[in-house]
């Protein structure tokens, strides 16, 4: 049915069901009589109106506006009402208040702290959010401490802006330290009594909102046996980038081990004088119990469970031995958005054929490394260090003005068409954004991208796996090049590449 023919059948209904309102519509879904004073009444506890929305360019070609027509923008955003009087079309003038979009994990919070009970100075934070953290997939977790500025840089950074704020066990009051001094003055000097930490106590609660609260002592175990935790690596080199920002003394506040060691506290007391936290170092991570009185870090979490897919939680694709995937399995792919660079976007964590995410940078082996294309081909390779599959004659010439097809991409063809290879563009404004100038920088992104090697031209034999890591985007250089996105220990750029190289494909989609 046309459209115009289903607004004609909603007036002609509705004179049959209003006929004492003839010339009114009511369109709702309790068949609810349309308000005496409208021509046209609309009731939704679940919808809203839309009006017809146009560029700026289209808006500008109507002919004869009738006087109050009225349209929105997507060229700005902004809804237009015609003026026969000054017959231009006049913008609607919105307010300051907004209504925020449903919350989804993966996306940044912004909040405005202000000093009191709570937090200790004024400051407003940005704060990155991930899910699918291993043995917690289904919370979604602030990815700096609750009061830095920032992310930490690295994980012995000892730097005021990274470590943010410390709380006693139980108690509101965040602490600041600069190394020399501390906001607001240290009073409590021991703590006994019998509770986990009250959500009426809670930092995270109290400063993000009542759906964040700090985790538990359950929530922290598992999340250090998922990841396999064993010294600061493990959390330093998870997408929550935790470090060694150190903690303060039960006896005076004073700073201590910043830069060596990390104290976390979770909400679940031992007893009167302890409570569990995840603590790390050089040579340990776990989770213990310690002084209710001591300052600690906190990380903040929250339940999220979404009614349908969105970005940061996983996607579990069957692989399917063929002309694209080089052998058949089922794989469970992580999804992160909020990269630098590129926020808008949606990546997988893990190499498109990989088992899994890579456990370091020089990690070595198949399993990390997945499945590796020559440019513009749709046919991957598994390489096992000594055999190769499918083991065909290889492709040892490409010379075409052409950038990776949609036809080809294995991104599209392996997850589905809403996936693809990340162009040259999005490759280098991620690259730039992130200031990688070695292999460290896209390891320690929340892509993880690591040292999966290459097939060489010549034979398709592996090179360089656990020393090199080449990424294809989808736009050439040249006939016989694309770039790829290069690093090793030393150094990393984006260079145009042989296109008959195998190299490593990492997907994105809008």
């Amino acid at each position: 049915m046309k459209t115009r023919d289903i607004g004609l059948t909603i007036i002609v209904m509705a004179s049959l069901i209003f006929p004492e309102t003839f010339g009114q519509v009511g369109i709702s879904a309790d068949s609810s009589m349309p308000d005496s004073t409208a021509m046209l009444d609309v009731k939704s506890t679940s919808k809203g109106f839309l009006p017809p929305r146009m560029t700026q360019a289209q808006i500008g070609e109507i002919e004869s506006p009738a006087d109050g027509l009225m349209v929105y923008c997507t060229t700005d955003g902004k809804l237009y009402i015609f003026s026969a009087v000054s017959e231009l079309w006049k913008e609607v003038t919105f307010g300051t208040g907004f209504i925020a979009p449903p919350f989804t994990c993966g996306s940044t919070i912004t909040k405005s702290h202000v000093a009191g009970p709570v937090a200790p100075v004024n400051k407003t934070v940005s704060y990155g959010t991930v899910a699918l953290i291993p043995g917690e997939i289904y919370k979604c977790w602030i990815t700096q401490n609750l009061g830095a500025d920032h992310q930490a840089t690295a994980v012995n950074d000892a730097s005021e802006e990274s470590a943010g704020w410390y709380w006693q066990f139980n108690r509101m009051q965040g602490y600041k330290h600069t190394g020399s001094a501390l906001t607001p003055a240290w009073t409590i000097t021991t703590i006994d009594e019998n509770y986990d930490w009250l959500i009426a106590n809670d930092p995270c609660a109290l400063l993000l909102g009542s759906f964040w609260r700090l985790p538990t002592s359950t929530e922290w175990t598992n999340v250090d046996a998922g990841g396999a935790w064993t010294n600061w690596n493990g959390p330093w080199g998870s997408a929550l980038k935790i470090h060694a920002a150190g903690y303060l003394s039960t006896a005076n506040g004073s700073l201590n081990v910043r830069g060596t060691n990390g104290f976390y506290w979770s909400s679940s007391q031992f007893n009167g004088f302890t409570a569990w936290s995840l603590v790390l170092s050089n040579s340990n991570c776990s989770v213990g119990n310690y002084n209710k009185a001591d300052g600690f870090s906190s990380r903040c979490i929250r339940d999220y469970t979404p009614s349908e897919w969105s970005c940061g939680y996983p996607i579990t694709v069957n692989h399917v031995a063929g002309n694209v995937a080089p052998v058949s399995k089922t794989v469970t792919y992580g999804t992160v958005t909020n990269i630098p660079g590129e926020t808008g976007k949606c990546w997988i964590t893990q190499n498109l054929g990989a088992d899994h995410q890579a456990t370091a940078v020089s990690d070595a082996t198949e399993a990390s490394a997945g499945w590796y294309w020559q440019f513009n081909r749709m046919q991957g390779y598994k390489h096992d260090g000594t055999t190769r599959t499918p083991n065909t004659t290889w492709i040892t010439s490409i010379s075409e003005n052409s950038d990776w097809t949609m036809a080809n991409d294995p991104c599209a063809l392996l997850l589905d068409t809403n996936w693809r290879l990340p162009t040259y563009t999005e490759l280098h404004n991620v690259f730039i954004s992130g200031g990688w100038t070695d292999w460290n920088g896209p390891w320690n992104s929340a892509l993880k991208l690591h040292a999966a090697g290459d097939l060489l031209y010549s034979n398709g034999a592996l090179y360089n796996r656990g020393t090199d890591g080449l990424y294809w985007n989808s736009t050439q250089s040249s006939n016989s090049n694309g770039f790829t996105l290069h690093f090793n220990s030393s150094s990393s750029g984006i260079y145009p590449f042989v296109k008959v190289y195998g190299s490593s494909a990492r997907c994105l989609r809008e």
